[in-house]
Order: structure tokens, then sequence, then C-alpha cells
């Protein structure tokens, strides 16, 4: 007998024994994943200790040209930035790493310290959330090695805040996806039954709310690779997708393409590629209740580009000639709206009106 192909065989049993125990583990955590596995109230903790914020501005004019449509005004604008996978660890490519890495951790505390971002605004200016990566061997939330709670500037399971303005109320909320029973493989996510509780909660407050414009809802785990399992009063993930305007979510890089936006029954979902590998960021515009997304890339010369040092506080005093290249503009229109992302539920864009006051910004 052939001691080669015998070896040979045998490593493909073996690795046909892994993959199938793994689908059988992955399929009892789906099974059971949904509901809560250790301590209800250190789960329901962790997703409070940010209550929903309010950030009131006033844009008002007592000098307004009301003769002049208010399409053609950028007076009710505003903006925000989204990105994903930036990879705190040592793996070159996505982090094939079992395990985050702790002084990668407190690299990207200091960052987000030094450069002020985590103050900016009163606190609301910037919200992170756990990705896969940040889940490996993480069995619960009070694990030592839970670094996103110790270093992160969220420090929970998600987030959820309103942002109120003088011509109406935005939702923002951010549902975590980490998996405990498959923490060692946590390719698939799954939204529990806490998470669902607090989602259904702030949803159904949101839709309460006259004023209530857009709800934005985030998750790193995209719609196909997470199971959604149901709240303890019974309500589902189906029950409120007419009340989505966008679905932001990540994990996938560019497995499916540079443009990976899926476009359900009752809302859009929007996949962003990875920052740490393609430099992709999103901007996504409210003007006057029109939602406009365009995805960018970073002007770096090369990706991914490397500093030649991790150390921040080199970075900080001696900055790298990229850091003082010119940048070009970005253009970013907001009307007329791009009809590829029309809201599935016309109500909450007023899409004609738009279109009809014939203006382009």
């Amino acid at each position: 007998m052939d001691l080669k192909k015998l070896k040979h065989y045998w490593i493909f049993l073996l690795t046909l024994l892994s993959y199938g125990i793994g689908v059988i583990i992955h399929f009892i955590a789906q099974y059971n994943g949904n509901k809560p596995q250790s301590g209800r109230e250190v789960l329901v903790n962790a997703f409070q200790k940010f209550p929903t914020i309010k950030t009131i501005i006033n844009t008002t004019n007592e000098e307004e040209d009301n003769t002049i449509s208010k399409f053609e005004k950028p007076n009710n604008l505003f903006y925000f930035v989204q990105i994903t996978d930036i990879h705190m660890d040592k793996g070159k490519y996505l982090g094939y790493i079992v395990g985050t890495v702790e002084n990668e951790w407190q690299l990207y505390q200091k960052i987000i310290e030094e450069t002020g971002v985590i103050h900016k605004n009163n606190g609301t200016f910037l919200w992170d959330m756990r990705g896969n990566h940040d889940c490996f061997m993480v069995p619960d939330w009070t694990s030592e090695y839970n670094y996103f709670n110790r270093y992160s500037k969220t420090k929970s399971r998600g987030f959820s805040f309103q942002y109120e303005t003088s011509y109406g109320t935005y939702s923002f909320i951010g549902i975590d996806g980490c998996p405990i029973l498959t923490a060692a493989c946590p390719f698939f996510g799954i939204i529990d039954e806490v998470t669902l509780d607090m989602y259904s909660e702030f949803m159904d407050k949101a839709k309460a709310n006259p004023n209530n414009k857009h709800n934005f809802v985030f998750s790193h785990y995209t719609k196909g690779s997470a199971k959604f399992g149901k709240s303890s009063s019974g309500k589902t993930w189906e029950d409120y997708t007419k009340d989505i305007s966008l679905f932001m979510t990540g994990h996938l890089h560019n497995l499916g393409g540079n443009k990976m936006y899926t476009y359900h029954k009752d809302y859009l979902e929007m996949e962003l590629n990875d920052l740490k590998l393609h430099g992709k960021y999103r901007i996504v515009s409210i003007d006057n209740d029109i939602v406009s997304i365009s995805d960018n890339v970073l002007p770096l010369p090369e990706l991914p580009y490397d500093f030649k040092t991790s150390n921040i506080d080199d970075l900080i005093q001696h900055p790298p000639l990229v850091f003082n290249q010119n940048i070009p503009p970005i253009v970013h229109i907001t009307s007329p709206k791009d009809s590829h992302f029309i809201i599935q539920n016309n109500n909450k864009e007023p899409i004609k009106e738009s279109l009809d006051s014939g203006y382009i910004r």
C-alpha cells in the first residue's frame, strides 16, 4: 500500500469529519443560540450601558426665504460615514488568526483618544460595534478576552440613539450578532433574544414618534450570514422590516463583489467592503429626507497601506508623507436621488417632490 496516498486519504477524511462536526455544532448553536445562554442581566446591562441619546440641533432660519422650494435649500441636510472590517489583528489578509490581540486593541483605543473623535459632539460622534473577528474565543460578554468591552468606544452589545433636528427625528440602532456557542468559529452570527428585545423596543418607540423620518440599522453580519431569533414577546426581525430605511452591514469583504447590495421585500441592505485591504468607506446623506449613498476608496498609493510602524506616537510625531498629500474632493450627489437606491417604503422619501424641484446638489 502506498503510504503517501494513505496519509492523504486520512488527512482528507479527518478534514471532512472536522467540517461535519463544525456544521453540526453550528446548527445546534442556531437552534439554541438565540436564547440567552448566561446571566440575562449581564447581557441586558451590556446592551443598556448607553441608553438612547438625543442630540438636538436647531437649523431654523428666521430670515428664511419661503418663496424658494425647500428642496433647493441645503438647510435640512446632514450625513454620516460608515466603515467596516478594520481588523485589529496580526493577520495580514483578513486577520487569519484565532483570537484578537490585546496590544492592537490598545492601539485602537489610543488612536480614537489621541485624534479626539471619542469626545467629539459630546461623545456622540463615533459609534463602534463588534464583528466576527472580535468574537473569536470569547464565550461570553464578561470574558477576559472580550477586548471590545475594554478598549472600544461604545463598550456595549450594540447601540441606539435618536438624532433630533428642527425638521424631524432620525433613529440609529446597531445590533450585535456575536454568537456564544460557536465562539471558536463565529463566521455566522446570531441575533439573540436579548438583542431582539432591545431592537423591538427601540423600533416601537421610533414608530410611535410622529416626527420620526428614517430608521438606520447596523450589523456586522449580513442578513444571509446571521440567524435571527425572536424577542421574549414573540416579535421577529420580519415584524419591523417595513420600518427600516437602510440596513448597513459588513463581514463579507469583497467575497460577492465590490458592490453587494440586496433588495429585500421591504428594505434595502447594503454590505460594505472592508477598510483594511480595500480602503472602502461609505457616505450616507439625508437631504430633505432623500437618502443618498456613495461608496468611496481612500486615496492611498497602495492598498493595504504599510505605515512601517504600529507605534502611534511615532505616527503622530513623524507623520508619513502620505498624510500631507493633496486629497481630491469627493463628489456626493444628494439631489436628484439615484434610482438604484430608492427605499422600498415610498412613504419615507419625497421622491416626486425632489424631482419636481429640478434642483441638483
